[in-house]
């Protein structure tokens, strides 16, 4: 199992660890994608519902994401 993580700071941007690039297959020279395309390209579309709910009440209430999504490969 491949684990690449992210953090997020709003206003800041993101950092992407190495790991998340390669999981990707995203070029670390592009940096990170922005939040709506990291969901709308990587999530699953089965899971994207529930992660942007997450990421909803996390920006409202939290300030933490703490959920377990599937994602889509470049290669599929």
């Amino acid at each position: 199992a491949n684990l690449g993580n992210y953090e997020l700071q709003m206003p800041g941007g993101s950092h992407w660890s190495d790991q998340m690039y390669r999981i990707l297959g995203r070029d670390p020279a592009l940096g990170p994608l922005e939040s709506d395309d990291f969901l709308a390209q990587v999530v699953h579309p089965d899971d994207s519902e529930a992660v942007d709910r997450a990421w909803d009440a996390a920006v409202a209430e939290t300030g933490k994401l703490d959920i377990e999504y599937r994602i889509v490969r470049p290669d599929g």
